[in-house]
Protein backbone atom coordinates (compact mmCIF):
# COMPACT_ATOMS: atom_id res chain seq x y z
CA UNK A 1 0.00 0.00 0.00
CA UNK A 2 2.61 2.10 0.95
CA UNK A 3 4.72 1.39 -2.03
CA UNK A 4 1.43 2.16 -4.07
CA UNK A 5 1.23 5.45 -2.89
CA UNK A 6 4.87 6.49 -3.21
CA UNK A 7 4.63 5.48 -7.15
CA UNK A 8 1.32 7.47 -7.67
CA UNK A 9 2.98 10.34 -6.03
CA UNK A 10 6.18 10.19 -7.91
CA UNK A 11 4.14 9.72 -11.07
CA UNK A 12 2.05 12.49 -10.16
CA UNK A 13 5.31 15.06 -9.63
CA UNK A 14 7.43 13.68 -12.26
CA UNK A 15 9.96 12.68 -9.83
CA UNK A 16 12.77 10.56 -11.97
CA UNK A 17 14.28 7.60 -10.24
CA UNK A 18 16.82 8.03 -7.61
CA UNK A 19 14.75 11.62 -6.50
CA UNK A 20 11.78 10.71 -4.71
CA UNK A 21 13.62 10.14 -0.89
CA UNK A 22 15.61 13.16 -1.59
CA UNK A 23 11.97 15.10 -2.14
CA UNK A 24 9.92 13.26 0.22
CA UNK A 25 12.84 14.39 3.12
CA UNK A 26 12.98 18.05 2.00
CA UNK A 27 9.37 18.18 2.48
CA UNK A 28 9.68 16.60 5.85
CA UNK A 29 12.18 18.35 6.81
CA UNK A 30 10.63 22.17 5.78
CA UNK A 31 7.38 20.64 7.71
CA UNK A 32 9.17 19.81 11.03
CA UNK A 33 11.01 23.22 10.90
CA UNK A 34 7.54 25.43 10.26
CA UNK A 35 5.70 23.54 13.04
CA UNK A 36 8.30 24.20 15.74
CA UNK A 37 7.91 28.19 14.47
CA UNK A 38 4.32 27.84 14.63
CA UNK A 39 4.58 26.32 18.47
CA UNK A 40 6.40 29.65 19.74
CA UNK A 41 4.72 32.03 17.32
CA UNK A 42 1.45 31.87 19.82
CA UNK A 43 3.81 31.78 22.76
CA UNK A 44 5.20 34.82 21.57
CA UNK A 45 2.28 37.23 20.78
CA UNK A 46 0.27 35.72 23.41
CA UNK A 47 2.92 36.57 25.82
CA UNK A 48 3.90 39.75 24.63
CA UNK A 49 0.44 41.09 24.90
CA UNK A 50 0.37 39.69 28.21
CA UNK A 51 3.28 41.40 29.74
CA UNK A 52 3.92 44.14 27.54
CA UNK A 53 0.95 45.26 25.94
CA UNK A 54 0.07 45.92 22.04
CA UNK A 55 1.52 49.72 22.42
CA UNK A 56 4.66 48.37 22.40
CA UNK A 57 4.58 45.84 19.50
CA UNK A 58 5.15 49.33 16.64
CA UNK A 59 8.64 49.20 18.77
CA UNK A 60 9.57 45.99 18.55
CA UNK A 61 8.64 45.73 14.84
CA UNK A 62 11.49 48.29 14.10
CA UNK A 63 13.94 46.85 16.24
CA UNK A 64 13.08 43.29 14.43
CA UNK A 65 13.50 44.84 10.71
CA UNK A 66 17.08 46.22 12.45
CA UNK A 67 17.83 42.69 13.11
CA UNK A 68 16.34 41.01 10.29
CA UNK A 69 18.80 42.85 8.06
CA UNK A 70 21.76 42.39 9.93
CA UNK A 71 20.94 38.36 10.16
CA UNK A 72 20.68 38.43 6.63
CA UNK A 73 23.98 39.93 6.06
CA UNK A 74 25.73 38.09 8.82
CA UNK A 75 24.13 34.71 6.97
CA UNK A 76 25.09 35.17 3.93
CA UNK A 77 29.06 35.76 4.91
CA UNK A 78 28.82 32.83 7.18
CA UNK A 79 26.91 30.58 5.28
CA UNK A 80 29.37 30.58 1.91
CA UNK A 81 32.41 29.55 3.87
CA UNK A 82 30.69 26.31 5.36
CA UNK A 83 29.33 22.81 3.87
CA UNK A 84 25.17 23.36 4.72
CA UNK A 85 24.78 19.81 6.53
CA UNK A 86 27.43 21.17 9.35
CA UNK A 87 26.09 24.45 9.03
CA UNK A 88 22.25 23.49 9.42
CA UNK A 89 23.24 21.38 12.60
CA UNK A 90 25.42 23.69 14.47
CA UNK A 91 23.34 26.61 14.01
CA UNK A 92 19.95 24.37 15.18
CA UNK A 93 22.01 23.17 17.67
CA UNK A 94 22.35 26.76 19.12
CA UNK A 95 18.82 27.25 18.63
CA UNK A 96 17.90 24.30 20.89
CA UNK A 97 20.00 25.21 23.56
CA UNK A 98 18.45 28.80 23.27
CA UNK A 99 15.09 27.49 23.86
CA UNK A 100 15.79 26.20 27.17
CA UNK A 101 17.41 29.32 28.24
CA UNK A 102 13.97 30.88 27.54
CA UNK A 103 12.04 28.78 29.34
CA UNK A 104 14.29 29.43 32.40
CA UNK A 105 13.84 32.58 31.72
CA UNK A 106 10.40 32.71 31.77
CA UNK A 107 9.95 30.84 34.95
CA UNK A 108 12.34 33.75 36.43
CA UNK A 109 11.41 36.94 34.84
CA UNK A 110 8.53 36.66 32.50
CA UNK A 111 8.57 40.19 31.42
CA UNK A 112 11.91 40.54 30.36
CA UNK A 113 11.97 37.33 28.60
CA UNK A 114 8.71 38.31 26.20
CA UNK A 115 10.26 41.31 25.72
CA UNK A 116 13.49 39.38 24.28
CA UNK A 117 11.80 36.45 22.86
CA UNK A 118 9.61 38.01 20.50
CA UNK A 119 12.66 39.33 18.57
CA UNK A 120 14.07 36.42 19.72
CA UNK A 121 11.48 34.01 17.47
CA UNK A 122 11.57 36.48 14.10
CA UNK A 123 14.88 35.77 13.84
CA UNK A 124 14.57 32.05 14.84
CA UNK A 125 12.11 32.10 11.84
CA UNK A 126 14.35 34.27 9.53
CA UNK A 127 16.81 31.19 10.31
CA UNK A 128 15.14 27.82 10.10
CA UNK A 129 13.64 29.17 6.80
CA UNK A 130 17.07 30.49 5.03
CA UNK A 131 18.95 27.43 5.76
CA UNK A 132 16.19 25.43 4.69
CA UNK A 133 15.99 27.07 1.35
CA UNK A 134 19.95 27.69 0.77
CA UNK A 135 20.17 23.97 1.63
CA UNK A 136 17.52 23.15 -1.21
CA UNK A 137 19.13 25.60 -3.38
CA UNK A 138 22.33 24.05 -2.97
CA UNK A 139 21.06 19.92 -3.83
CA UNK A 140 18.30 20.84 -7.03
CA UNK A 141 19.06 22.07 -9.93
CA UNK A 142 16.72 24.95 -11.31
CA UNK A 143 14.57 22.48 -13.88
CA UNK A 144 14.59 20.81 -10.33
CA UNK A 145 13.45 23.52 -8.22
CA UNK A 146 10.85 24.60 -10.74
CA UNK A 147 9.37 20.91 -10.75
CA UNK A 148 9.86 19.84 -6.68
CA UNK A 149 9.26 23.28 -4.81
CA UNK A 150 5.72 24.10 -5.24
CA UNK A 151 5.24 20.63 -3.57
CA UNK A 152 7.87 21.12 -1.17
CA UNK A 153 6.06 24.70 -0.44
CA UNK A 154 3.22 22.47 1.25
CA UNK A 155 5.08 20.98 3.89
CA UNK A 156 5.44 24.69 5.28
CA UNK A 157 2.07 25.39 5.11
CA UNK A 158 1.29 22.16 6.74
CA UNK A 159 3.49 22.72 9.20
CA UNK A 160 1.88 25.80 9.94
CA UNK A 161 -1.86 23.80 10.57
CA UNK A 162 0.11 21.33 12.44
CA UNK A 163 1.95 23.84 14.71
CA UNK A 164 -0.42 26.13 15.23
CA UNK A 165 -2.94 23.01 15.76
CA UNK A 166 -0.50 22.12 18.40
CA UNK A 167 -0.26 25.03 20.22
CA UNK A 168 -4.07 25.65 20.70
CA UNK A 169 -4.60 22.35 22.09
CA UNK A 170 -1.84 21.84 24.62
CA UNK A 171 -0.99 25.85 26.14
CA UNK A 172 -3.75 25.56 28.61
CA UNK A 173 -2.58 22.12 29.67
CA UNK A 174 1.47 22.48 29.64
CA UNK A 175 1.59 26.14 29.83
CA UNK A 176 2.92 28.52 26.92
CA UNK A 177 6.46 28.39 28.73
CA UNK A 178 6.95 24.45 28.13
CA UNK A 179 5.90 25.21 24.17
CA UNK A 180 8.82 25.85 23.75
CA UNK A 181 10.47 22.44 25.06
CA UNK A 182 7.98 20.52 22.49
CA UNK A 183 9.18 23.28 19.71
CA UNK A 184 12.64 22.41 20.44
CA UNK A 185 12.21 18.86 20.25
CA UNK A 186 10.28 19.07 16.62
CA UNK A 187 13.36 20.90 15.33
CA UNK A 188 15.29 18.03 16.73
CA UNK A 189 13.84 15.82 14.87
CA UNK A 190 14.31 18.42 11.65
CA UNK A 191 18.33 18.02 12.37
CA UNK A 192 17.59 14.49 12.32
CA UNK A 193 16.13 14.30 8.63
CA UNK A 194 19.61 16.82 7.70
CA UNK A 195 21.90 14.24 9.14
CA UNK A 196 20.00 11.65 6.51
CA UNK A 197 20.02 14.33 3.97
CA UNK A 198 23.50 14.38 4.34
CA UNK A 199 24.35 10.28 4.04
CA UNK A 200 22.07 9.86 1.60
CA UNK A 201 21.79 12.36 -1.15
CA UNK A 202 25.49 14.68 -1.10
CA UNK A 203 24.57 17.81 -1.62
CA UNK A 204 25.49 19.40 -5.34
CA UNK A 205 27.29 22.40 -4.21
CA UNK A 206 30.90 22.27 -5.50
CA UNK A 207 31.59 26.23 -6.24
CA UNK A 208 34.75 27.60 -6.12
CA UNK A 209 36.47 31.30 -4.76
CA UNK A 210 35.25 32.55 -8.19
CA UNK A 211 31.76 31.49 -8.02
CA UNK A 212 31.42 33.28 -4.57
CA UNK A 213 33.20 36.52 -5.80
CA UNK A 214 30.76 36.36 -8.75
CA UNK A 215 27.81 36.46 -6.16
CA UNK A 216 28.88 39.14 -4.07
CA UNK A 217 29.41 41.19 -6.94
CA UNK A 218 25.81 40.78 -8.29
CA UNK A 219 24.81 40.89 -4.47
CA UNK A 220 22.74 43.79 -2.93
CA UNK A 221 24.68 46.75 -5.47
CA UNK A 222 23.49 44.48 -8.14
CA UNK A 223 19.92 44.47 -6.76
CA UNK A 224 19.58 48.28 -6.11
CA UNK A 225 20.79 48.82 -9.72
CA UNK A 226 18.41 46.49 -11.25
CA UNK A 227 15.80 48.39 -9.22
CA UNK A 228 17.16 52.22 -10.65
CA UNK A 229 16.91 51.17 -13.88
CA UNK A 230 13.80 49.56 -14.25
CA UNK A 231 10.51 50.74 -13.74
CA UNK A 232 8.09 47.57 -14.11
CA UNK A 233 10.80 46.82 -10.70
CA UNK A 234 10.12 49.98 -9.09
CA UNK A 235 6.89 49.28 -9.58
CA UNK A 236 7.19 45.90 -8.23
CA UNK A 237 8.71 46.96 -4.95
CA UNK A 238 6.47 49.73 -4.41
CA UNK A 239 3.43 46.47 -4.32
CA UNK A 240 6.18 44.77 -1.86
CA UNK A 241 5.90 47.86 0.49
CA UNK A 242 1.91 48.70 -0.24
CA UNK A 243 1.38 44.56 0.64
CA UNK A 244 3.45 45.12 4.06
CA UNK A 245 2.01 48.49 5.53
CA UNK A 246 -1.47 47.34 4.79
CA UNK A 247 -1.16 43.84 6.23
CA UNK A 248 0.94 44.78 8.82
CA UNK A 249 -1.51 47.66 9.65
CA UNK A 250 -3.75 45.03 10.14
CA UNK A 251 -1.87 42.77 12.15
CA UNK A 252 -1.46 45.95 14.93
CA UNK A 253 -5.18 46.29 15.13
CA UNK A 254 -5.78 42.75 15.34
CA UNK A 255 -3.19 42.49 18.47
CA UNK A 256 -5.11 45.35 19.67
CA UNK A 257 -8.82 43.27 19.51
CA UNK A 258 -7.57 40.80 21.20
CA UNK A 259 -6.07 42.39 24.00
CA UNK A 260 -9.18 43.75 24.37
CA UNK A 261 -10.85 40.63 24.15
CA UNK A 262 -9.95 39.61 27.49
CA UNK A 263 -8.28 36.56 27.34
CA UNK A 264 -5.44 35.50 30.18
CA UNK A 265 -2.22 33.89 30.18
CA UNK A 266 -2.34 30.73 28.37
CA UNK A 267 -5.51 31.47 27.07
CA UNK A 268 -3.74 34.05 24.72
CA UNK A 269 -1.34 31.66 23.12
CA UNK A 270 -4.27 29.23 23.05
CA UNK A 271 -6.45 31.49 20.78
CA UNK A 272 -3.22 32.56 18.40
CA UNK A 273 -2.16 28.95 17.90
CA UNK A 274 -5.97 27.90 16.54
CA UNK A 275 -5.97 31.22 14.47
CA UNK A 276 -2.93 30.45 13.40
CA UNK A 277 -3.88 26.69 12.27
CA UNK A 278 -6.69 27.97 10.35
CA UNK A 279 -5.48 30.57 8.80
CA UNK A 280 -2.64 27.96 7.32
CA UNK A 281 -5.14 25.57 6.79
CA UNK A 282 -7.16 28.24 4.62
CA UNK A 283 -3.83 28.93 2.67
CA UNK A 284 -3.46 25.69 2.25
CA UNK A 285 -7.16 25.44 0.63
CA UNK A 286 -6.75 28.20 -1.62
CA UNK A 287 -2.71 26.79 -2.74
CA UNK A 288 -4.31 23.24 -3.94
CA UNK A 289 -7.80 24.98 -5.04
CA UNK A 290 -8.05 28.38 -6.75
CA UNK A 291 -3.84 29.14 -7.19
CA UNK A 292 -3.70 26.99 -10.18
CA UNK A 293 -6.55 27.63 -12.06
CA UNK A 294 -6.46 31.72 -11.29
CA UNK A 295 -3.38 32.45 -12.77
CA UNK A 296 -3.92 30.38 -15.62
CA UNK A 297 -6.93 31.96 -16.50
CA UNK A 298 -6.36 35.37 -15.53
CA UNK A 299 -2.93 35.89 -14.97
CA UNK A 300 -1.00 37.25 -11.41
CA UNK A 301 -2.89 40.87 -11.54
CA UNK A 302 -6.30 39.62 -10.57
CA UNK A 303 -4.60 37.50 -8.17
CA UNK A 304 -2.73 40.41 -6.56
CA UNK A 305 -5.81 42.58 -6.14
CA UNK A 306 -7.56 40.17 -3.88
CA UNK A 307 -5.95 40.85 -0.94
CA UNK A 308 -6.09 44.81 -0.89
CA UNK A 309 -10.04 44.80 -1.12
CA UNK A 310 -10.05 42.03 1.54
CA UNK A 311 -8.03 45.34 3.32
CA UNK A 312 -9.90 47.64 2.32
CA UNK A 313 -13.26 45.98 3.99
CA UNK A 314 -11.86 45.25 7.11
CA UNK A 315 -10.20 48.26 7.58
CA UNK A 316 -13.86 50.16 6.61
CA UNK A 317 -15.56 47.82 8.57
CA UNK A 318 -13.49 49.16 11.67
CA UNK A 319 -14.08 52.78 10.79
CA UNK A 320 -17.82 52.66 11.26
CA UNK A 321 -18.61 49.47 12.92
CA UNK A 322 -15.35 47.67 14.68
CA UNK A 323 -16.84 44.25 15.37
CA UNK A 324 -14.04 41.72 16.81
CA UNK A 325 -15.47 39.26 15.17
CA UNK A 326 -15.16 40.89 11.42
CA UNK A 327 -11.41 42.16 12.72
CA UNK A 328 -10.91 38.47 13.58
CA UNK A 329 -11.89 36.50 10.10
CA UNK A 330 -10.97 39.77 7.92
CA UNK A 331 -7.01 39.61 9.24
CA UNK A 332 -7.14 35.70 8.79
CA UNK A 333 -8.17 35.32 5.61
CA UNK A 334 -5.47 38.50 4.66
CA UNK A 335 -3.14 36.28 5.80
CA UNK A 336 -4.80 33.53 3.50
CA UNK A 337 -4.63 35.03 0.40
CA UNK A 338 -1.09 36.54 1.54
CA UNK A 339 0.34 33.19 2.10
CA UNK A 340 -1.07 31.29 -1.13
CA UNK A 341 -2.61 33.69 -3.47
CA UNK A 342 -1.03 37.05 -3.57
CA UNK A 343 2.12 35.21 -2.76
CA UNK A 344 2.32 32.97 -6.10
CA UNK A 345 0.84 35.61 -8.07
CA UNK A 346 3.81 37.74 -7.19
CA UNK A 347 6.22 35.38 -8.21
CA UNK A 348 4.94 35.25 -11.36
CA UNK A 349 5.88 39.11 -11.85
CA UNK A 350 9.83 37.98 -12.19
CA UNK A 351 9.41 35.52 -14.78
CA UNK A 352 9.62 38.09 -17.94
CA UNK A 353 12.85 39.09 -16.42
CA UNK A 354 16.17 37.98 -16.91
CA UNK A 355 18.39 35.51 -14.64
CA UNK A 356 20.21 38.42 -13.31
CA UNK A 357 17.42 40.54 -12.35
CA UNK A 358 15.26 37.84 -11.32
CA UNK A 359 17.66 36.64 -8.95
CA UNK A 360 19.71 39.23 -7.61
CA UNK A 361 17.10 41.83 -7.39
CA UNK A 362 14.10 39.62 -6.13
CA UNK A 363 16.00 38.75 -3.08
CA UNK A 364 16.80 42.59 -2.90
CA UNK A 365 12.82 43.53 -2.96
CA UNK A 366 12.53 40.60 -0.89
CA UNK A 367 14.79 41.39 1.96
CA UNK A 368 14.59 45.55 1.83
CA UNK A 369 10.71 46.29 0.58
CA UNK A 370 9.28 43.45 3.06
CA UNK A 371 11.14 45.17 6.10
CA UNK A 372 9.93 48.98 5.00
CA UNK A 373 6.44 47.94 4.68
CA UNK A 374 6.77 46.67 8.70
CA UNK A 375 8.94 49.98 9.31
CA UNK A 376 6.27 52.34 7.91
CA UNK A 377 3.20 50.96 9.38
CA UNK A 378 5.10 50.88 12.76
CA UNK A 379 5.94 54.58 12.29
CA UNK A 380 2.58 55.15 11.16
CA UNK A 381 1.05 53.57 14.30
CA UNK A 382 3.63 55.44 16.27
CA UNK A 383 3.33 58.97 15.06
CA UNK A 384 -0.53 58.64 14.43
CA UNK A 385 -1.39 57.25 17.65
CA UNK A 386 0.69 56.55 20.38
CA UNK A 387 1.95 60.27 20.23
CA UNK A 388 -2.20 61.21 20.74
CA UNK A 389 -1.93 63.34 18.32
CA UNK A 390 -5.21 61.68 16.42
CA UNK A 391 -7.31 59.25 17.75
CA UNK A 392 -6.82 55.24 16.51
CA UNK A 393 -9.26 55.53 13.85
CA UNK A 394 -7.09 57.94 11.45
CA UNK A 395 -4.54 54.30 11.15
CA UNK A 396 -8.81 52.78 9.71
CA UNK A 397 -8.15 56.06 7.05
CA UNK A 398 -4.79 55.07 6.70
CA UNK A 399 -5.75 51.58 5.80
CA UNK A 400 -8.23 52.39 3.47
CA UNK A 401 -6.39 54.94 1.46
CA UNK A 402 -2.76 52.58 1.14
CA UNK A 403 -5.60 49.72 0.30
CA UNK A 404 -6.92 51.98 -2.49
CA UNK A 405 -2.78 53.50 -3.65
CA UNK A 406 -1.94 49.77 -3.91
CA UNK A 407 -5.13 49.18 -6.53
CA UNK A 408 -3.72 52.02 -8.46
CA UNK A 409 -0.28 50.65 -8.99
CA UNK A 410 -1.53 46.89 -9.54
CA UNK A 411 -3.74 49.06 -12.31
CA UNK A 412 -0.58 50.65 -13.54
CA UNK A 413 1.56 47.50 -13.13
CA UNK A 414 -0.86 45.31 -14.99
CA UNK A 415 -0.13 48.34 -18.36
CA UNK A 416 3.68 47.59 -17.66
CA UNK A 417 3.07 43.80 -17.90
CA UNK A 418 0.91 44.27 -21.09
Amino acid sequence: MAENIREHLRRLLSVPPGKGKPVFLFWLYFFLVITSYYLIKPVRDGLFLEHLGSGMLPWFYLLNTGLGLLVVCLYNQVRRRIRAVPFIQTIGCALILVFFGFRFLFGTFPALAASLFHSWASVYNLVVVLMFWSFADDFFSLDEGKRFFGFIGTGGVLGGVVGGWLAGLLAEILGSANLLIVSSGVLFLGLVVVQILGMAVPSRRGKGLADDQEGEQLGSGFGFASLYRSPYLRLIAVVVTLTMLCTTLLNLQFNRGVELAGFNGDELTSFFGSFYAWMNASALGLQVLVVGPVNRRFGPLPGLAVLPLICFGVFADGLFAASFSVLVLGYGAALSVLYSLNQSSRELLFIPLGIEEKYRAKAFIDVVFFRLGDSLAALAQLLLVSTALFGAAVLQVLGILVSLGWLITLRVLQRQTS
